[in-house]
């Protein structure tokens, strides 16, 4: 269940059964209580259609107040966001649990086990002729209307399951579904309140809807689908045969057909607000070639140009669009430190630790790899043709190909080669003074994530614990360099098997050693090509990564 979210504990043998609020386990719980909810919903009105309790129905209720009353255990291991940290400490989740729903939870789970014992005691009909009645027109769960009330805790699930979706499509999809479902929601017990209005005419002896229909009791799938039917043609221009009688039955048409003019309007409104926004997302390539077809009228441009041009696009732009940037989004400015270095890991972490030796970071430093997202990162779209850089240009940051392809454009045909999604480019700047050994161009328009050198050099430096680690790291990637003999001039260094051993070496090598502040890395050279006079020379890592450890001064006791 470890998500990186920040957790407050206290380390005692509570804490092992308390869980995360979005965990699997509190989920899967969740989803439960929202069938228990669900099953009340619809079946506390269905009791109108029959005066006394089937078997199922009794057993559901042993079921759902079981359930509840273990729900009330569990609500006191379930932890909660505070101000963006995970508070787990037993004493706090119990405290929190007490301010908020438990008084709510006990006096429903209490109203439930009453009734259960009244409904098994049965020392007389008369003794407990109040609950019957109260079960056929639950009343009884108006004290258990108080699980009624449990929708609001309900929705409250929902919408937090709807803060996991990031797909605007699904949830547009979501809300129009949740709309219908509250329509069909209210015609149920609109429809059900009705054949209460006609069962009180049968038993006060008036005229009613029911006799003059000839529905009997025994007819109670034709007598709930007649009522519903009913219900639904109030919030519609529909009519039927069904109709009022007498006055309970007009006043309550009357105030139904009120209701359903008032509601009707508002759900429909939110359904097509949310078609409309759903058919946006849905729809952003054919408002861009509608704007193109415009603009090429306008201008005079052949039909066959726009084509190829509107083809070039959509081949090399649109499909690889694939994400907005963190600045184009104003209301994150106002988050604060601690949530935005979380963001950052998120937004960041998963192409970062691609790269073998971030993936090993990360295990060795994790403070130090998310300060590295926080401060070290930038976003980048680029556009089908653009160059990322030149050859001969001074490396100075490391880039991660989030979307789009690359192409690495080497004089040398056996390293001339594509980058595609998931790869990165230049990682030798990490480790040496480099610069770029041949031109990148973006084949398509995509994005690209940077992580900037020195800011990254500044960062390590800071984590004593992390140094030993990158220390070996680089010595063995200049290594691997050298062994490559004359094709060691690229800025393509995936072979991610490779680098991963590399890694795991400079992890187990000095995962039992200490920091002593100083590094040996004078002897550590690689051979860099010159652009434009195109000569030999040698380059020492030494400026590099000799300001990068030896500087023990810039080191700080965080690690």
């Amino acid at each position: 269940e470890s998500t990186g979210q920040p957790m407050m504990v206290t380390n005692g043998w509570l804490d092992r059964f308390v869980c995360r609020p979005h965990s699997p386990r509190r989920l899967l719980w969740d989803f439960l209580s929202s069938q228990m909810v669900l099953y009340d919903v619809i079946a506390i009105p269905l009791m109108a259609f029959s005066a006394q309790d089937s078997d199922f129905v009794i057993r559901m209720d042993w079921v759902i107040t079981c359930f509840w009353t273990t729900d009330i255990i569990c609500s006191f291991f379930t932890g909660f966001n505070f101000e963006g940290v995970v508070e787990t400490r037993p004493k706090a989740v119990a405290k929190q649990y007490l301010k908020t729903w438990f008084t709510f939870d006990i006096l429903v789970v209490l109203v439930d086990w009453s009734l259960l014992y009244l409904a098994s005691v049965g020392s007389s009909y008369d003794a407990v002729g109040v609950f019957r009645f109260g079960k056929t027109f639950r009343v009884t769960r108006i004290l258990r209307a108080f699980r009624l009330l449990r929708f609001v805790k309900l929705q409250r699930v929902l919408t937090e399951c709807l803060e996991l979706i990031n797909s605007e499509s699904i949830r547009a999809l979501f809300n129009v579904s949740m709309a219908v479902a509250v329509i069909l929601i209210i015609n149920h017990y609109m429809a059900c309140g009705w054949y209460m209005m006609g069962n009180l005419g049968v038993t006060s002896g008036w005229t009613n809807w029911l006799n003059e229909n000839g529905i009997t009791e025994d007819e109670t799938v034709y007598g709930y689908t007649t009522c519903l039917h009913w219900s639904l043609t109030q919030f519609t221009p529909a009519s039927m045969e069904v109709r009022p009688y007498n006055t309970v039955e007009r006043i309550y048409s009357i105030t139904a057909l009120l209701f359903a003019l008032i509601t009707f309007s508002s759900f429909l409104g939110s359904i097509t607000a949310a078609i409309t926004q759903l058919r946006k997302y849905t729809s952003e390539s054919v408002r861009q070639q509608h704007l193109l077809r415009v603009y090429f009228q306008k201008n005079s441009i052949s039909a066959s140009l726009s084509k190829t041009i509107w083809n070039f696009l959509k081949d090399n732009h649109f499909a690889h669009q694939t994400r907005s940037h963190k600045e184009h989004v104003q209301v994150l400015r106002l988050l604060p430190p601690q949530l935005e270095r979380r963001l950052h890991q998120e937004l960041y972490g998963p192409y970062v630790t691609r790269a073998p030796f971030f993936f090993h970071f990360a295990a060795a430093c994790t403070d130090g790899l998310i300060e590295v997202c926080s401060k070290a990162i930038s976003e980048k779209t680029v556009i089908c043709g653009e160059e990322l850089f030149l050859e001969g240009k001074v490396a100075t940051t490391m880039s991660f190909i989030v979307s789009g392809v690359m192409r690495y454009e080497h004089a040398d045909v056996r390293l001339h080669t594509i980058i595609v999604t998931g790869l990165w480019v230049s990682e030798p700047a990490l480790w040496l003074q480099w610069a770029h050994c041949a031109p990148l161009v973006a084949q398509t328009s995509g994005e690209i994530v940077e992580l900037n050198v020195s800011q990254f050099r500044d960062i390590v430096s800071s984590y004593l614990n992390a140094i030993p680690l990158v220390r070996k790291y680089a010595a063995k990637f200049v290594e691997y360099m050298r062994s490559r003999g004359d094709a060691w001039n690229t800025d393509v260094w995936t072979n991610k098997r490779i680098l991963d051993d590399l890694a795991r070496y400079a992890w187990y090598d000095e995962a039992s050693e200490s920091y002593t502040g100083t590094a040996d890395v004078q002897g550590v050279m690689v051979y860099a090509h010159e652009h434009p006079a195109r000569r030999w020379s040698c380059i020492s890592a030494t400026s590099s990564l000799g300001s990068l450890f030896n500087n023990s001064s810039r080191a700080s006791a965080r690690g």
